[in-house]
């Protein structure tokens, strides 16, 4: 019988898809990630709490997950509890999976805890009403059957409507959707 892999065995795994991760990231930051995910693999509030008292500032917070800034802003690390959001776990690995593509966000690390998920991005910023037209847009496309023109957001539409083809349902509410810089990103589209 094989041996379920550790924390740190997982942590170790997630970062080898990752290319140049320790330069993009950082050591130390990666380091205190991974003292995180060893230290609370099993308990999502102590791990909150802890980060909370290390100066991480929580950006905002879902039914299953909460979303903090690394101290450096440049990071995000989203703590998802349980395993309802399994949804999100095939997405965040598809972004991995697809860094070039800019409606995806930049994922960095991705991994499951005993607690539920954990996983360093780029820090976004909220859409604002510069790009809510076009969010409209796009949501309005994905209940038609036709695509009608929309520009730059065709690419978002059939990735929307190629990752419904995984079997969960969509999630497009408005703060699921954010900015990198005029870039549209969707955060975390599929509901479990």
């Amino acid at each position: 019988m094989a041996d379920t892999p550790t924390i740190k065995t997982r942590f170790w795994e997630s970062m080898a898809s990752v290319h140049n991760a320790t330069d993009i990231i950082g050591h130390k930051l990666l380091s205190v990630v991974r003292f995180a995910a060893i230290r609370f693999a099993d308990n999502w509030h102590a791990l909150c709490r802890w980060l909370e008292k290390k100066g991480w500032k929580r950006l905002g917070n879902g039914y299953f997950a909460n979303v903090y800034a690394t101290p450096c802003g440049r990071f995000a690390l989203k703590l998802a509890r349980g395993g309802t959001a399994q949804g999100y776990d095939g997405y965040a690995r598809y972004a991995m999976a697809n860094p070039g593509n800019p409606y995806l966000p930049k994922v960095y690390l991705h991994m499951k805890t005993e607690f539920g998920m954990m996983t360093l991005l780029e820090r976004l910023r909220p859409m604002g009403d510069a790009l809510r037209d076009e969010y409209a847009r796009i949501c309005a496309a994905l209940r038609s059957k036709d695509m009608p023109d929309m520009k730059d957001s065709t690419a978002l539409v059939s990735l929307l409507r190629h990752l419904h083809g995984f079997g969960d349902r969509l999630d497009l509410h408005p703060t699921n959707f954010m900015a990198r810089g005029k870039q549209l990103v969707i955060t975390d589209p599929l509901a479990a």
